[in-house]
């Protein structure tokens, strides 16, 4: 879903007369760390889906090590305003995380309405949501279909989404890059 909505923010980006060469104006500190969260939780999954490691201490160490590498970013560009959505959206999916045990829950009703059968294996760090989860409204609970594929979203990741086109959109259109190293957001 997120390369959707990365696709979908360079295309409304041309639709209001942005160039994607624009976005090298555009200043994020540490994004590094970003590319280092997304690889760490891209192994975790890897291994997860092998059978190399099981949900529990060293998934729920390695999903921790990618929220502080995304967390170090989120300060080091606070002043930003879209960075601040992308913030309250990593905090919002890190509580109904952490609270299950490093695990994603999956709404079962979000499940159904995609077609997932019931009792289905989820790959990676979810698990079907039951009675004895915790901040269940901020699980993956969101069915979403886009050409054919189906998704399925927490409000966190909604926030995450917006944040991130927010700085695509806006650092496509040159007259914004400037304003934006400063705000976040156009003047």
């Amino acid at each position: 879903m997120f390369v959707l909505s990365i696709v979908g923010a360079i295309i409304i980006g041309y639709l209001c007369k942005g160039q994607l060469s624009n976005l090298r104006f555009v200043q994020i500190k540490g994004i590094a760390f970003i590319f280092a969260s997304f690889i760490v939780e891209w192994i975790a999954k890897i291994l997860l889906n092998q059978n190399m490691i099981e949900l529990g201490n060293v998934s729920w160490s390695l999903h921790l090590f990618t929220y502080i590498l995304l967390g170090i970013m989120i300060i080091k560009n606070w002043e930003k305003g879209s960075i601040k959505l992308i913030g309250i959206g990593t905090l919002l999916n890190a509580l109904v995380i952490f609270s299950n045990n490093g695990i994603m829950p999956v709404g079962t009703w979000a499940m159904e309405r995609l077609g997932i059968p019931e009792g289905a294996t989820l790959q990676g760090m979810y698990l079907v949501m039951h009675d004895q989860m915790h901040f269940k409204i901020l699980a993956d609970i969101l069915p979403i279909r886009i050409m054919n594929r189906g998704f399925i979203l927490s409000i966190g990741d909604l926030f995450l989404i917006a944040g991130i086109m927010i700085i695509i959109i806006y650092g496509m259109k040159k007259e914004t890059c400037r304003n934006y190293s400063s705000t976040g957001f156009p003047s």
